[in-house]
């Protein structure tokens, strides 16, 4: 597991570099719910690359958000706390476990 969890400064940073790329891809000033899916895919992605580093810091700036914007039994919140547990499980190996088996299945 990280040994800290990103700062709110570097949450705050990473939040904005996604609503300017929303910004551009749209026109529209995005809501917090495009914002938290785009987070919370960046870091499915970046899961899914090997980068683990970036994958945390980016999950933890979709949870940092989604408690403020949406509380903390929101589904969207709910979900950028699992993309967090993921990542952190991984160092104990469940994700690569899990990853394995759910491409056997034709899960992913």
């Amino acid at each position: 597991m990280s040994s800290s969890p990103v700062r709110t400064e570097e949450s705050d940073a990473i939040v904005n570099t996604v609503i300017e790329k929303l910004r551009e891809e749209t026109g529209l000033e995005p809501d917090s719910y495009a914002i938290i899916d785009e987070l919370n895919r960046g870091t499915v992605g970046l899961i899914n690359d090997g980068k683990y580093s970036s994958a945390e810091q980016i999950a933890h700036a979709a949870l940092e958000l989604a408690e403020r914007a949406l509380g903390k039994e929101h589904s969207d919140t709910l979900t950028s706390l699992n993309n967090l547990v993921v990542r952190q499980s991984d160092n104990l190996g469940y994700w690569s476990l899990f990853t394995c088996r759910s491409r056997k299945a034709g899960l992913i």
